[in-house]
């Protein structure tokens, strides 16, 4: 062995730095191979990957299959032929006898016509025609790399094996090439055909598949395809609401799984009802391969019938008609198939233009239920009547059981499958008939149908439907789930650390689909929570084990000591508040307005009672409307809705509430002028009193009516007025723990903050901390005949900073590191020893701490069980290891991991007018605000105020309102020359833009942000509000801070006493300049 010098010094930290970088994409190989996407970037878990990449292979591997014939094999090639065979059948449409292809295309073509022909035009909602430009625009730079992105880094490779981290990587390098081949795309209207080109993996629907219908296929296509794809469907989102109906539930955003599975329970609780009258069925359809068998031409129908761009609309039908299909199967994939029909199943279109083709059946039910050719359900005299309703392709029809009404529904779903390819398969199809029907109708019925009766624990959307003890198979069904889960996995593989990324994101998560409709009982969380528990301290099976700390404390927030696990039980409690909050609050779904007419007959929302026959679901928001009456308020804007009497809309509302019953149904409309805008003061002294009078007058929060804006319901604990399950699970583990943060609960904050420190070591801190470290002493408390005497010293017992700090052996260690700490004098308990060391020192004197801390435990674990003593100098170099491999990572080129945040920013060019806006508020509601106007790049203007009680959405609402107002001011003629103004606030942007004042970040701001959008809709000219960088807006940033400290105002030309505020500020030929940020493309 050479001696140590400085060179071999430097060339071992050179090996090691290769070492950890082989070892870095060691681990990223293995992560992607196991397709898991909740790893945390810091604590490598190389063998579990392993694991679970090596499992999934085995579960995937496909041994036998049924073939055509009905016989079994095992030989790979007839197993791979069986497969082709199957899916060249489902792709491309079985050709009728003595007709070409051709033929059957022009025959199908004049069924489609017709069929859009005899549905009329469409004078339902569709994608408006101001929306085309924008649609069919060519992305810009920005936009590519945004959405690029945006895309997951880990997901699967197409056929050219290329994924979104190279591209993200390498994006400096690739970046104009890419943005010029999509924007071509954008051009010409044609996609390359290699880009075309994609696998088919097989997934198993079921446990036990068998033949190949058992499989989903999903298409895994190449990655500048997807990117392609991605674009135009992000522009599309946000004109989905507006054209999907309300009968669809899937990929819109504000529209959820959920509310289909409340609305077909309460309706099948009222078809149970003596009271029910109507005789009535319930039928939940299976499309057969629903989104393989799409037909093409109708699918382009549709999109023109929806007013599609035509632009758009080629594009798809270029990428659909030239695509080629691979199918792979055990990793092998020969040759392709030419699909004529369908769509893949994981391009990013596909569920859009799906929902889009399932719309037209939707708007051929409405159509048949306007001419009264169906009937619907109705289940309560002021209920809507509802015929259908879809999540993507899981259809319910529902209807009257006469035989014209059920002859009507089989002729539409007859002929929507003959000219779309989506065929209802009567065999997984069941049905449910009302209570009033007897026997003889019931099997008429299902003739009529040809489907069966549903058995009592039938599942629609993954969620028992009628059972009467369904919350208890639910909590069981998921008990067996969880077990599953953690059956292919190894705890002993993973650290804590990744342990309690696992839990967080896997298993915590697993029930919250099932709790957002079911009340899951106690026992079976508490089973669950016990699995979670086991898990995360590394037990396995049901013996006993022995833990220091309980879960509940775990399940706290970091902050307050804890390690931010959910709840199970507060999980279910936030979860199910949505749904009281939907009621409450009236927000526009069906199951919202069937429950109002079911159960609010002379009552509103707040105070109708139970009834005798309400079902579950009503028993369950009913006793949970307490937990809002105190925090909600009605945002006033037209009054018309709000019950000025039995409805919280002012403080103090329950009180004069009680002064004003034989009022019962006036409304906060009839309590002002409607043309003067004014409160009729005395109206308000007699109903409510006089001081209750002068707080509706002086109540800030209350803002006057807004033109053709619906009142709202505000729940007080948000800011965006919105009661969400997060804000809840907050507001409920509050009510559960000490809101007060001690100095130990800040000392966690600064921990978990820290950089530098992977999370195997900060959670063995928190462990240290927390005191559930197995030390002697620890044990000795749960087991008598336990020694608590220190293993290494035999002097003292072993507590937690007797080992870390006290014991000689950890002393030496300490002493003769590189901060030199001498332990002795420390404090005796181990959260002040631990702040006592790490106050006041830099980010990297807390490295060594933690890492010491570590490798001292790691050290006193070899000598106590392997019986090795480990010497203080090997401890000090793996201490240094840990710090310096840190460092030198820092200065290699940066690690392109899940969340990627890149620079997004144009060079901003230089306008004829262009405004620069900002406000800066702070945690007291003091704001302040300021814009400087330019012309041709030249300082012309600049505006400064100070406000009280806005919050910083507002205050950003409040400069932009100030700008408006400014340029109404001194426009010319009438007329706005072409102005571009410049903000940092994102959602201010989108939600003028979007014109949405219902999903802004701040509900006080609403007023603010609705008359911004009507004076732009105003003004004529060229107005462009554009949202850009921090760094963009600075001069307007540092100008608004000076306002609200200083709390001055100014608006007028530049003088020097202002503009000395603005760093880069020069004066030149009497004019004055302001240096604007510029980024490159």
């Amino acid at each position: 062995m050479q001696h140590p010098t400085v060179r071999n010094h430097a060339l071992e930290e050179k090996l090691l730095a290769e070492y950890d970088l082989a070892e870095e994409q060691h681990y990223q190989y293995w992560q992607q191979r196991s397709r898991l996407q909740w790893v945390e970037k810091g604590d490598r878990n190389t063998s579990f990957f392993h694991t679970v990449a090596t499992n999934r292979r085995r579960n995937n591997l496909i041994t036998m299959i049924k073939q055509e014939d009905g016989q079994m094999t095992g030989d790979e090639k007839k197993i791979y032929q069986a497969f082709v065979t199957y899916f060249a059948k489902m792709y491309r449409p079985v050709e009728q006898p003595n007709q070409d292809l051709n033929g059957e295309r022009d025959s199908q073509n004049v069924l489609i016509r017709e069929f859009f022909t005899e549905l009329g035009d469409n004078t339902g909602a569709h994608i408006p025609n101001s929306a085309h430009n924008f649609l069919a625009s060519l992305p810009d730079y920005a936009e590519i790399k945004r959405v690029l992105f945006s895309m997951g880094s880990d997901k699967a490779a197409g056929p050219d094996g290329i994924t979104c981290r190279f591209l993200q990587k390498y994006w400096m390098v690739i970046g104009n090439d890419l943005v010029e081949q999509i924007r071509r795309i954008f051009h010409t209207e044609d996609v390359p055909s290699e880009w075309l080109k994609c696998n088919v993996v097989l997934i198993p629907k079921n446990n036990e598949p068998e033949s190949p219908s058992d499989y989903r296929p999903l298409s895994i296509g190449n990655v500048l395809y997807r990117l392609t794809m991605k674009i135009i469907a992000e522009r599309l989102r946000p004109y989905m609401r507006k054209i999907i109906s309300h009968e669809q539930t899937a990929f819109v955003k504000g529209k959820c799984i959920s509310d289909n599975i409340i609305l077909v329970r309460e309706i099948l609780h009222s078809f149970r009802q003596q009271n029910f009258k109507q005789k009535a069925f319930l039928l939940k359809a299976d499309i057969t391969k629903a989104f393989d068998k799409l037909n093409w031409q109708f699918l382009q129908q549709a999109m023109q019938y929806l007013n599609m761009p035509g632009k758009i609309t080629r594009i798809l039908k270029n990428s659909y008609e030239c695509a080629k299909v691979t199918i792979r199967v055990n990793g092998v994939g020969d040759g392709f198939i030419v699909p004529t029909q369908g769509v893949r199943q994981g391009c990013p279109m596909s569920p859009y233009v799906f929902i889009m083709a399932m719309e037209i059946l939707t708007r051929v039910m409405t159509k048949a239920m306007a001419h009264g050719q169906i009937k619907g359900v109705k289940v309560a005299e002021n209920g809507p009547r509802i015929s259908h309703v879809i999540y993507a392709d899981d259809l319910v029809l529902m209807g009257d059981t006469n035989e014209q009404e059920l002859r009507e529904f089989v002729h539409i779903m007859v002929s929507f499958g003959n000219v779309s390819g989506l065929v209802i398969n009567p065999v997984k199809s069941k049905i449910w008939i009302s209570k009033q029907c007897d026997d003889s109708a019931k099997a008429r019925v299902q003739a009529l149908l040809q489907a069966e009766a549903a058995v009592e624990n039938e599942i629609y959307l993954g969620a028992y439907l009628k059972h009467p003890n369904s919350a208890s198979l639910t909590g069981k069904m998921l008990l067996e789930k969880m077990g599953a889960r953690l059956a292919g996995w190894k705890s002993s593989m993973l650290s804590h650390a990744g342990r309690l990324v696992l839990i967080k994101s896997v298993l915590a998560s697993l029930p919250v689909y099932y709790m957002t409709t079911e009340q899951i009982p106690k026992k079976w969380l508490k089973e669950m929570t016990g699995l979670i528990a086991r898990f995360f301290w590394g037990k396995v099976g049901k013996s006993r084990y022995m833990t220091f700390i309980a879960w509940d404390k775990v399940c706290t927030p970091l902050e307050k000591g804890g390690l931010g696990v959910r709840n199970l039980n507060t999980v279910g409690e936030a979860l199910f508040l949505k749904l009281v909050w939907a009621l409450l609050s009236d927000e526009d779904k069906l199951w919202v307005q069937l429950c109002k007419a079911k159960y609010f007959h002379k009552e509103d929302s707040w105070g109708a009672g139970l009834g005798s026959k309400s079902s579950t679901l009503w028993r369950n928001i009913a006793k949970r409307r307490q937990f809002f009456i105190n925090d909600v308020t009605w945002q006033i804007r037209d009054g018309k809705k709000i019950n000025a009497i039995s409805q919280p809309w002012f403080p103090g509302w329950e009180i004069a509430n009680n002064m004003a019953r034989e009022n019962g149904q006036l409304k906060v409309a009839d309590l002002y002028d409607q043309q003067m805008r004014v409160w009729r003061v005395g109206q308000l002294n007699y109903l409510f009193g006089q001081g209750n009078a002068s707080t509706i007058q002086a109540q800030n929060t209350i803002p006057m009516p807004v033109a053709l804006l619906p009142d709202r319901l505000i729940w007080l604990k948000a800011k965006n007025g919105k009661y969400t399950a997060k804000q809840g699970y907050l507001e409920l583990q509050k009510d559960m723990q000490n809101a007060q943060l001690t100095q130990t609960n800040l000392q966690w904050v600064h921990m978990w903050n820290w950089k530098g420190i992977v999370p195997k070591v900060k959670v063995f801190i928190w462990r240290l901390l927390s005191r559930t470290l197995p030390v002697a002493q620890n044990i000795h408390r749960r087991i008598n005949a336990f020694s608590p005497m220190c293993y290494r010293c035999g002097t003292e017992n072993e507590f937690e900073t007797h080992c870390m700090f006290f014991c000689p052996s950890s002393r030496v260690v300490w002493f003769g590191g590189t901060l030199g700490i001498a332990t002795h004098a420390l404090p005796m308990n181990i959260e002040d020893a631990f702040r006592n060391i790490t106050e006041g020192i830099d980010e990297e004197g807390r490295r060594y701490i933690c890492y010491t801390l570590w490798e001292i435990w790691l050290a006193r674990n070899q000598e106590i069980f392997h019986h090795r003593k480990i010497d203080p100098i090997a401890v000090w170099r793996k201490v240094n290891d840990h710090v310096n491999a840190h460092r030198m990572i820092n200065d290699m080129e940066p690690y392109i991991g899940l969340n990627v945040r890149q620079n997004m920013d144009h060079k901003i060019p230089i306008h004829e007018w262009m405004v620069l806006m900002d406000a800066s508020c702070d945690k007291n509601g003091q704001a302040g605000m300021a814009f400087l106007i330019y012309k041709m790049g030249v300082l012309v203007g600049i505006g400064a105020n100070h406000q009280s009680g806005l919050d910083p959405f507002w205050g950003e609402a409040t400069v932009l309102m100030e700008v408006l107002q400014h340029i109404q001011r001194y426009m010319v003629g009438g007329t706005v020359p072409s102005v571009t103004l410049l903000t940092d606030c994102l959602n201010l942007v989108n939600a003028i833009n979007e014109q949405d004042v219902e999903n802004i970040p701040s509900w006080k701001a609403t007023d603010t942000v609705a008359k911004a959008i009507v004076i732009i809709n105003n003004l004529a000219g060229e107005l462009q509000l554009r949202h850009v960088k921090r760094d963009i807006v600075k001069p307007a940033h540092i100008l608004a801070n000076h306002a609200r400290r200083d709390r001055f105002f100014y608006l007028g030309p530049p003088c020097p006493h202002i503009v000395n505020f603005i760093p880069g500020a020069t004066v030149l030929d009497g004019m004055f300049f302001v240096q604007l940020q510029d980024r490159p493309p």
